[in-house]
């Protein structure tokens, strides 16, 4: 991956304050040199989904043998993930189970920790374009109300505004007429004419 295009994907996750554990080893925001590549977590999600389908699915071991990766996250986005686009309670990492915990352990902490977030809420088997794709997917949904109300609010300030313009237009006129009859009744009283002005009224 170049390192305009990490640049780039951490610029987006930076802007938009989404999570940085969806980014890749390549990120500035790692803090650890133990950080793994996306193979290593593509081989961690084949063991656990492997793992926890066993345990909660009437899947074997032998059914899930031959699985190709397209499969592993067919799976993953079918029987794990719920409607809320998280990790179902059964299939959350549980670091008590020991064999979860075992396969993860000789990692940093934060590189452990990032693959439990990917897990739990459904960036597991995406790459990172995919992830952060989700990840504004979501912000969207959890912003659109909020912008909606903002452009309604705009909306409404719009209108007051032009009704205020309008009155403000109104009464300018109105001052405008007066200071100009005003003027003409000054001018005709000065030429003598002022019973013509009172005659056409």
């Amino acid at each position: 991956m170049s390192k305009e295009l990490v640049k780039k994907h951490d610029e987006i996750v930076k802007h938009w304050n989404l999570n940085t554990k969806i980014l890749t080893s390549h990120s500035s925001f790692w803090k650890s040199s133990r950080f793994q590549s996306e193979m290593w977590f593509d081989a961690k999600e084949q063991f656990v989904l492997k793992n926890l389908m066993r345990q909660h699915t009437e899947l074997t071991f032998s059914d899930m043998r031959d699985w190709t990766p397209s499969e592993h996250k067919k799976f993953y986005q079918e029987r794990v993930i719920g409607p809320d686009g998280r990790a179902l309670p059964d299939f959350l990492i549980n670091l008590g189970n020991s064999t979860i915990a075992g396969e993860l352990s000789n990692t940093s902490d934060e590189c452990r920790d990032a693959f439990v977030f990917r897990w739990d809420n459904g960036y597991a088997f995406m790459d990172v374009a995919e992830r952060i794709d989700l990840a504004l997917q979501r912000w969207l949904k959890a912003h659109g109300k909020d912008v909606s109300a903002v452009l309604r609010k705009m909306q409404e300030a719009e209108k007051a505004r032009d009704e205020v313009r309008g009155l403000l237009e109104a009464a300018s006129t109105r001052v405008s007429s007066e200071a100009a009859s005003m003027k003409l009744r000054n001018l005709a009283d000065s030429l003598g004419l002022v019973e013509f002005l009172e005659d056409d009224e």
